[in-house]
């Protein structure tokens, strides 16, 4: 199911990560009460399993920073740091989009 998952978020727009994370928190919960165990190490890895490989460079900077503390970033602090990058990098989609429209129109003057 996890699989599933990825394949179809790794297709999607950055505000579909947002969606897909959400997903998966659901899907956590109704795993658990149904009495199923889903460590929050296995969650964590799930979720970083499930990010597009653009998102690599801030996987990387995750890891390296809980290697460098001795601790392990919790759940929520790490949909959180996702979804503002997700959110940041729609922005900088949206207006690059935007200049590029503007930057054609110039052209054909």
């Amino acid at each position: 199911m996890w699989v599933a998952v990825k394949t179809d978020a790794t297709a999607k727009t950055e505000l579909h990560q947002i969606d897909t994370l959400e997903e998966l928190v659901e899907l956590r919960g109704k795993l658990i009460g149904m009495g199923a165990t889903v460590e929050d190490a296995q969650f964590r890895s799930i979720i970083l399993s499930s990010l597009p490989p653009s998102y690599r460079p801030i996987i990387s900077a995750i890891t390296v920073s809980s290697s460098l503390t001795g601790s392990q970033i919790d759940n929520d602090r790490l949909i959180r740091i996702i979804t503002e990058e997700a959110e940041h990098r729609s922005i900088l989609d949206n207006s690059v989009g935007a200049g590029s429209a503007l930057l054609a129109t110039e052209t054909w003057k």
